[in-house]
């Protein structure tokens, strides 16, 4: 997923903006097939730039999670990305009762 995320940062160019006065990140998709149009072709160029700062945060989130030993703590970070409906991993560390086992039917 990180490959992909960064494939789209990838593909973004800065623009400069006349109405903000400032440079703006945007990218143009084309469809592979007619009407080969631009997939974003409904986004503003803010919106775009707003895109690509999201993307930004993406990827640095999956590469923070992905060196992250516990798997609650890496779902933690990419709760902050993804929002609440991302699943969060239980802490281990938690559960300090052990769990039963059975050991077998002797007295």
């Amino acid at each position: 997923m990180i490959s992909i995320a960064e494939a789209i940062k990838a593909s973004f160019t800065q623009l400069w903006d006349q109405d903000s006065e400032g440079f703006k990140w945007s990218t143009e998709i084309l469809l592979p097939v007619q009407p080969y149009k631009d997939v974003y072709y409904k986004m503003t160029l803010s919106q775009l730039d707003n895109f690509y700062h999201k993307t930004v945060d993406l990827v640095e989130a999956l590469k923070a999670a992905k060196g992250e030993e516990a798997a609650h703590q890496a779902s933690k970070i990419l709760r902050k990305v993804f929002g609440d409906d991302f699943p969060l991993v239980e802490d281990s560390k938690k559960s300090a009762a052990a769990p039963y086992v059975v050991t077998g039917y002797n007295a």
